[in-house]
């Protein structure tokens, strides 16, 4: 999917998984992939800040209104939503980065489902 290396720390790449847009971030050593759409204003998050204290969880925040969101959960970290930013499953594999998407249309179950 892509290189494990291709981000720098602090970095994201928007990238399309099963008909998706899915943001692939780089905090540290660690890689986190998200829903490329902020779920209080609908906009895209490429370009928006990451960051992480010492001690603290990665965040993300949205470019537009600064609505901040944990990496590693999607919870909400800032009051301008209540809405959890979506969250997928993510490993390097062989110096690439695999993220775990359902399709967008899952395919419809036939009649002997």
């Amino acid at each position: 999917m892509l290189d494990a290396d291709a981000l720098g720390d602090r970095e994201s790449r928007a990238v399309w998984v099963h008909g998706r847009a899915v943001l692939i971030c780089r905090v540290g050593r660690r890689h986190f992939a998200v829903a490329n759409r902020c779920p209080h204003a609908g906009r895209a998050l490429a370009g928006g800040r990451l960051s992480q204290r010492p001690f603290g969880r990665p965040t993300l925040a949205c470019p537009v209104h600064d609505a901040r969101f944990d990496l590693t959960t999607g919870a909400v970290r800032s009051r301008l939503t209540q809405k959890r930013l979506e969250t997928y499953p993510v490993r390097v594999v062989d110096g690439r980065v695999e993220v775990a998407v359902p399709p967008a249309h899952p395919e419809p179950m036939g009649d002997d489902a």
